[in-house]
């Protein structure tokens, strides 16, 4: 994530990113783990134990679907869409005070990330791996 720190994209002047964590559609890394055979069961099976994680209303709405990095800065939060490894553009910018919560389970493979919002909205990701980037964005995000 170093290179996350020196993006510019969608920054305002002199704002720059204190933390970032990469996030992936909900049940990819089940998907890739089990393959395309036993894979959509999986899924369908863990989707109804994670309902109602998912909204499609309100800020969480606003998230991109796919590949997508978070970003914290001094101000705000960013979300951007991504083109492999560069951000390819801001999908979305929230206030400090948008995200109320973002909580990251350990007990599965690609760690769930839930974030919920100020609206009374979450949304479900996964992240790669729960690794140093991870740590230092919850610790920025103060959530």
């Amino acid at each position: 994530m170093k290179k996350l720190k020196n993006w510019s994209v969608g920054l305002h002047p002199g704002e720059e990113i204190l933390a970032a964590m990469v996030l992936h559609p909900n049940g990819m890394a089940r998907r890739v783990a089990l393959g395309p055979g036993i894979g959509p069961v999986m899924e369908k099976r863990a989707r109804k134990e994670d309902e109602p994680m998912v909204s499609d209303r309100g800020t969480a709405a606003t998230l991109p679907e796919g590949f997508a990095v978070i970003a914290v800065t001094p101000l705000r939060y960013v979300v951007y869409e991504m083109s492999g490894s560069r951000p390819r553009d801001v999908a979305v910018s929230l206030g400090r005070d948008q995200i109320v919560r973002v909580e990251i389970s350990k007990d599965r493979i690609g760690p769930p990330v839930r974030i919920d919002f100020a609206d009374g909205t979450s949304c479900m990701f996964e992240t790669p791996m729960n690794n140093s980037d991870v740590k230092n964005f919850l610790s920025s995000a103060g959530t």
